[in-house]
């Protein structure tokens, strides 16, 4: 339970939702009812995909999947060029319109640990 197991997590999503300016918030409800929510991070004309809950007990009917498809109609009503989706998650690829090529770069002050790393890399290639 990560809002359990990091005391300042909660408090640190609640001031981030503080801030219109740094973040996107949005929830899904039914009535009274909170169904799902999201808290994005503002870039320049674009959200990323942040923090995203759904009601355990609505879960088979996939209200997290409804809030970012209609997230996705606000945020370009709002002026919001992209949702970016960050990678991982099968489930992105039904939304995504269209894909970069990402690369990182790893940069180490210790050629021991340089060392290390690039031998790890090029074990990983092999297996």
């Amino acid at each position: 339970m990560p809002f359990r197991d990091d005391e300042r997590k909660a408090d640190f999503y609640l001031s981030l939702a503080d801030a219109p300016e740094l973040a996107h918030v949005t929830v899904l409800v039914a009535g009274d009812e909170l169904l799902a929510s999201h808290i994005g991070v503002i870039s320049g004309s674009s959200v990323m995909l942040g923090l995203i809950t759904h009601a355990p007990v609505h879960g088979r009917n996939s209200p997290g999947k409804l809030l970012l498809l209609l997230l996705t109609q606000q945020l370009a009503s709002e002026g919001f060029e992209m949702f970016d989706l960050t990678p991982g998650g099968s489930y992105k690829d039904r939304f995504a319109s269209q894909q970069d090529i990402v690369f990182s770069l790893d940069i180490r002050f210790c050629s021991g640990e340089a060392m290390f790393h690039s031998a790890l890399r090029r074990a990983s290639s092999l297996v």
